[in-house]
């Protein structure tokens, strides 16, 4: 079963220059961003309408030309309204340099000592320029490719640094850790088994290490969803990307998405996703695939 994954594993680009581009507007299937992370960092560019981003405990609204800088390993989701944004996802190693004049910066921001503020906002005009070079020259991947883009990474951190944007690293807590990996541990049980019909709550907590209640609490600042909630959300949202990406039937989706009422899956996917699920297939098919995530 193909699945897409909470904790992301899959390659970016090739080995040689492990880089990849998403497109993502209203017919994508994940056009709502899940929580999820990689050890890659990301970079979101917003073309047009809002995106409200969170990454770990901290939200940011997001507007036209805004760019949003997320560092490898922190949880991260979005939500979108009327919008359409752009994503690389790239290991920061593809930065590795001899330069001594490089190196304070590249190995605070691997070693978590300094960070990119993850806000960059659409007044700092030498950033979005350079997000939208770097970002046309990853999607274009015109002759001269690895070095244009190579080029446009060092640009851009040479932006954010000159516009006061790196700061050091946040300290974390233990007890933020400890919560951290406990949301990763209960959403990586959901990756595992959202095809289950008896995934409960009492399940994940128990997974999680923490108290149902409280669990259910935390889960849902986490997330802006009660756990059953999310696992519903989720199941959803695996359904929409087997519609686009596969040739199963509505029925043997639903089942395969741990709903064993069909009148139920429809129901609930009209809701989230605003069309029946025969539809969405449909409407994704017309429009054709953009780069999926």
């Amino acid at each position: 079963m193909q699945v897409f994954r909470f904790q992301e594993s899959k390659s970016r680009g090739t080995a040689e220059f492990p880089i990849a581009y998403y497109y993502i507007d209203e017919t994508h299937p994940r056009y709502q961003m899940p929580c999820h992370w990689h050890t890659e960092c990301e970079i979101v560019h917003i073309r047009q309408g809002n995106f409200t981003a969170r990454i770990d405990d901290t939200e940011y609204a997001m507007e036209p030309g805004d760019t949003l800088w997320i560092r490898g390993g922190a949880l991260h989701s979005g939500v979108s309204r009327d919008c359409v944004y752009e994503c690389i996802v790239f290991d920061l190693d593809l930065l590795r340099t001899d330069l001594g004049a490089c190196q304070p910066l590249l190995e605070g921001l691997r070693q978590n000592l300094s960070e990119v503020v993850p806000l960059l906002p659409h007044t700092c005009t030498g950033i979005v320029r350079a997000a939208e070079d770097l970002i046309r020259s990853v999607r274009e991947q015109p002759v001269g490719y690895a070095f244009l883009v190579l080029g446009g990474l060092y640009r851009l951190l040479g932006e954010i640094q000159q516009a006061g944007c790196i700061r050091a690293a946040r300290p974390q807590f233990p007890a933020a850790y400890r919560s951290t990996a406990a949301l990763k541990r209960a959403l990586s049980y959901i990756e595992e088994h959202f095809s289950s019909e008896d995934l409960t709550l009492d399940t994940l907590a128990q997974e999680a290490g923490l108290n149902p209640r409280y669990f259910c609490r935390f889960f849902q600042q986490m997330t802006r969803k009660s756990p059953m909630q999310y696992v519903n959300w989720y199941r959803i949202e695996q359904a929409a990307w087997k519609l686009s990406h596969t040739d199963y039937s509505v029925t043997e989706i639903a089942f395969q998405c741990g709903f064993n009422d069909l009148s139920y899956f429809i129901r609930s996917f009209k809701k989230h996703k605003g069309v029946t699920p025969k539809q969405f297939s449909i409407n994704y098919k017309k429009t054709g695939e953009h780069f999926s995530a």
